[in-house]
Parts: structure tokens; sequence; C-alpha cells
């Protein structure tokens, strides 16, 4: 049997953003989450079932120790326009209307944009003038191996995750330990703490070859 992982055929669907917008327009307002964090399996069932919610998922904590959900596009720019919040944007298979968006905020390099949008990267590290971007692959086992690539950005300040409906950083355990305290550690820590995840979650799938 071969044990080489074979990609992702998953379709990267990518969320009309006029669509999005539409159904964000009651929503528009930041707000503090509460609540524990969703299960794995409950995560992944609001993926299937809202699409909006599912494309953009963002998250912020300041020095007040307070978590806040970002829903909109406009709620990352107030908060990067501050000084203190702590960002990280998880996007679901994004079109190119929310990377352009994303990217006037946080200056992203049009060669990242091209590589999230594409989707077909080998493993690597790039180095930018103000990021860092690391393309890993997430490992799941149905009937043969199949890796899913989560292209990663880390700046200052925030950190940008985007992948297929493969896998799920949000119901990541570590996101469910202390509401927000993966955040309090900076977004160099959540990079950490997927990286983590993601080598983790290698083992049940070798387990089964």
């Amino acid at each position: 049997m071969s044990t080489s992982p074979t990609r992702s055929r998953k379709p990267r669907e990518r969320a009309s953003q006029s669509e999005i917008r539409k159904r964000q327009r009651t929503t528009s307002h930041t707000r503090t989450t509460d609540g524990p964090a969703p299960t794995t399996a409950e995560a992944s069932e609001s993926i299937a079932t809202d699409e909006s919610r599912g494309s953009f998922w963002a998250r912020a904590r300041g020095d007040d120790e307070v978590v806040r959900e970002l829903v909109t596009v406009d709620d990352v720019r107030k908060a990067m326009a501050g000084s203190a919040d702590r960002v990280w944007i998880d996007l679901l298979s994004p079109d190119h209307d929310l990377l352009a968006e994303l990217s006037e905020i946080f200056g992203l390099h049009p060669l990242v944009v091209e590589d999230i949008l594409e989707s077909n990267q080998r493993a690597k590290i790039e180095m930018y003038a103000d990021a860092l971007h690391v393309v890993m692959f997430g490992l799941t086992y149905e009937g043969e191996i199949l890796a899913h690539e989560i292209d990663i950005v880390l700046g200052d300040r925030y950190l940008l995750t985007s992948h297929d409906a493969g896998i799920d950083p949000r119901g990541a355990p570590f996101t469910k330990r202390e509401e927000g305290f993966h955040l309090a550690g900076g977004p160099d820590y959540v990079l950490w703490a997927i990286a983590d995840w993601i080598v983790d979650g290698y083992f049940p799938v070798f387990d089964r070859l």
C-alpha cells in the first residue's frame, strides 16, 4: 500500500463576497463571544450550513483580556487600527474579493494572495518584509491519506489562516482551553498551537495504515 498522501480533492468553493455582506448586514457590529467554544463536529456543521460564517471567522483580544467576535472585514480593520488588539482571522476557501479587502488592511504581498487563492503549494516557509508565510498540510484518512493545505500568515498583531473544509483549526482542542487563552499569548503563539495540532493529527492517520 502506498503511504504517499494525496492532495485533497475537496472543491474549494469560494463564497460570493456580496452574499457574505448581505448576510452580515444585521450583525455588522463587533460582539463579545459567550459560552464555550463549539466542538469540532459542531464547528464542521456550522461550516457546512452557514456559508457566511464558514467562509470568514475572526477573533480579537485586547489588553482588557476581553475576546471579541469580529463579524466583518470592517471589524478587523477597526481592531487593527488600534494598538492593543491581537487578531486571528480564519478563512474557509476565500475568494479574491475577500482577500483583496484583507490585503488592504495587512499589506499582504501579492504572491501570498496568489498562493492562497491557488492552494496548490508545497510545504514551505517564506519571509517577507513584514510577514511570515507558512504552508503546512493537515492529514485525514478516507480510504487513503488526504493532504489538506493550510496557508498561515503571521504579521504584527495578527494571524491569518486559510484552508479547505477538510480541516478546522477553529475547532482544535487548544481553542477550548479557556476563552481566548491562545490569543493572550499573541498571534505567534496561535501559529505554534496550530502547527502542534496539525502534527498531532498525523499520528491517528498513520495508525490506520
